[in-house]
């Protein structure tokens, strides 16, 4: 019995003997095992890094799932078209900010093997082969109450019955105004789209943001029972609602992750382009003609692809689309006197073939009209650069000459001169689209001459800029009378609507200044002028019961006619009013005019700039002024 109760006295001691002597022992054991430890994972690293560069075909292995996440994410994406994405998973902590666990720390890292191959092609002096950057494109799921932004769109945006009036009426007209929309692929995504929404599973953000940009443009143009329709579900004005379902989208658009491009955001953004230019709004429309070229670049939209490495119907979509944003920013920049938007020196994009709408073989395509002008721009940009390069006398009758050439190869249906019109009943697009590009062709024709009609001449002036104005002249006659045939075939809003007013205004604006300015009469045709201008004013005032932007373009053109010098002629016949009406028109834009008119040196697109400035202003803020003039 004593040897037990002895022990515990000196158990402290040898406790703390034996815990020094084991601790000092596993300092000694940890420490080479850690050295052992470190030397074993050099050679695993080493060993991993030699597969990784020699050896691709095995990826790194991943943890299988629970098969109740793949269940549920089988429920998410069972519906969902090839290549979109559900809800982002969460991110591990440390991967996100770069912590020590981030995938890029990992030899099957993305980056490790092009850095190996990197420093291979370094070490041996060869350049890399080179690899396009081009990303798969990216949808991304949300769920209907999963953001503010999300909700507003979808408590914006009509019922099933009405939207399908709606996209009934943008595939049979508002679409053929430009064709940035293939129906058939709109129509597959637009079921799948409610098929989704009505089983109240996550809807792609980048197709919602273009079906309801679609719908505010639709409803920008539509007719007076759908304006009514449209009213009573929203309980606002059509004009309203097109403006708050348009604003909805872009703040929804800003929720799609950065990087996830995709040729549904650049279809979003033409068709925000085409609801700016409808509303006037030409400076904000080229912004947004920016943005939307970026997209395409991002999808390498502007290059041919390798041979092989895409579908023959992707790479028609893909050039669709790029000759229409070609051809915009050369319209759109020129007409705004700002740089264009595209660097075609890395640009070798082919022209679309237009061989999908096999069911038309017999009619152009609706694209023709955008593929023609495309193929004018390119021709242009390649001699010229720019419109602002057009400068001297030489180079307005050259690039003149390019024009009219093109003209000439005008296909039958759309022949300058003796059109072919058998078709027109069949198929809606073909009238309009013709009328499209004669006033586009004389547009482009005049861009350059604008600063030589609006200059003061006399006898002793150089011969060689006389015949540019007159030229200037014949082409702003020419353009008017196609104007008229246009305008006689205009009986409700239309998406085009904003461009005839413009040209119309715009093009009797110059006239009218030639003529004021023509203090010694070297004119010859002043008589056909003052007709042309006097019907200008007939022709707005036409327009008047269906475009708002239309009555602050009559007023002003209104003023501006009783400047010349036939202004007695032309009241005492009654071809205008003899008394005008007091407008409420902004300071600086006569400001300029008068400018202009008295011979100070002044930019012509500062004109048309202020001019529709005052049209908006008036649209957005009626006065009794303009009261008056509506009921004139």
């Amino acid at each position: 019995m004593d040897g037990p109760l002895t022990e515990p006295v000196a158990a402290p001691a040898a406790s703390a003997a034996a815990s020094a002597s084991s601790a000092s022992a596993g300092a000694s054991l940890a420490a080479a095992y850690n050295r052992s430890a470190c030397t074993e994972c050099q050679r695993r690293k080493q060993k991993i890094a030699d597969e990784c560069r020699y050896n691709t075909t095995n990826p790194p292995p991943v943890p299988p799932a629970s098969s109740d996440v793949r269940d549920r994410d089988k429920d998410k994406d069972d519906t969902l078209p090839h290549g979109k994405q559900g809800p982002a998973a969460p991110v591990p902590n440390g991967v996100a900010d770069g912590g020590p666990s981030a995938a890029g720390s990992h030899p099957h890292a993305p980056w490790f093997d092009t850095l190996t191959a990197a420093r291979v092609f370094s070490t041996l002096g060869l350049e890399p082969p080179p690899e396009s950057s081009k990303s798969s494109p990216k949808e991304d799921a949300a769920a209907a109450d999963s953001s503010p932004q999300i909700k507003r769109v979808l408590k914006l945006l009509p019922s099933r019955q009405s939207m399908d009036k709606l996209i009934n009426t943008f595939n049979n007209d508002v679409n053929y105004h430009y064709y940035i929309i293939y129906p058939p692929d709109f129509l597959k995504d637009y079921h799948i789209w409610w098929e989704r929404h009505s089983k109240n599973r996550p809807l792609s953000l980048q197709f919602t943001c273009l079906l309801a940009m679609i719908c505010a443009c639709c409803v920008q143009h539509a007719d007076n029972d759908m304006q009514q329709e449209l009213q009573r579900f929203s309980g606002m004005p059509a004009d309203d609602l097109s403006e708050q379902l348009h604003n909805a989208v872009r703040e929804l658009a800003s929720v799609i992750p950065v990087g996830h491009y995709h040729m549904f955001n650049v279809q979003r953004l033409l068709h925000s382009c085409y609801w700016y230019k409808a509303e006037a709004r030409f400076l904000e429309a080229w912004h947004v003609l920016s943005a939307a070229i970026l997209e395409a670049r991002e999808l390498e939209c502007h290059k041919e692809p390798p041979p092989d490495t895409e579908t023959e119907h992707d790479r028609e979509m893909r050039r669709r689309l790029w000759c229409i944003l070609d051809t915009w920013d050369w319209q759109i920049s020129s007409g705004l006197s700002r740089p264009k938007i595209i660097d075609r020196a890395d640009c070798d994009a082919e022209l679309p073939s237009l061989t999908l709408e096999k069911a038309w073989a017999q009619a152009p395509s609706p694209l023709l009209h955008m593929k023609m002008q495309s193929e004018l721009t390119r021709r242009l940009a390649s001699r010229f650069s720019a419109p602002k390069n057009v400068i001297s006398t030489d180079e307005v009758r050259e690039y003149q000459g390019l024009i009219e050439d093109w003209v000439r190869r005008f296909p039958p249906v759309y022949d300058f001169e003796n059109p072919d019109t058998s078709k027109d009943a069949l198929y809606p697009w073909i009238f309009p689209h013709r009328y499209y590009v004669y006033t586009m062709a004389c547009l482009l024709i005049l861009n350059p001459i604008r600063h030589y009609m609006v200059k003061s001449y006399s006898w002793d002036s150089p011969p060689e800029e006389l015949q540019v104005r007159a030229v200037g002249i014949d082409y702003s006659l020419k353009l008017m009378k196609t104007l008229r045939s246009w305008v006689d075939r205009i009986y409700n809003r239309d998406g085009r609507l904003h461009f005839v007013i413009f040209s119309i205004f715009d093009t009797a604006a110059i006239l009218c200044t030639a003529i004021i300015k023509d203090h010694e009469r070297t004119i010859s045709n002043r008589e056909a002028i003052v007709d042309a201008v006097t019907d200008a004013v007939a022709m707005l005032q036409q327009l008047n019961s269906i475009s708002k932007t239309s009555k602050t373009s009559y007023d002003l053109l209104e003023r501006l006619v009783r400047r010349l010098p036939e202004r007695s002629m032309l009241v005492g016949s009654g071809r205008i009013p003899e008394q005008g009406e007091q407008h409420n028109v902004d300071g600086p834009l006569w400001k300029t005019l008068y400018g202009i008119l008295d011979g100070r040196p002044t930019d012509w697109a500062s004109l048309t700039s202020y001019a529709w400035k005052a049209v908006r202003r008036r649209h957005r803020l009626p006065t009794a002024s303009h009261q008056t003039s509506t009921a004139a």
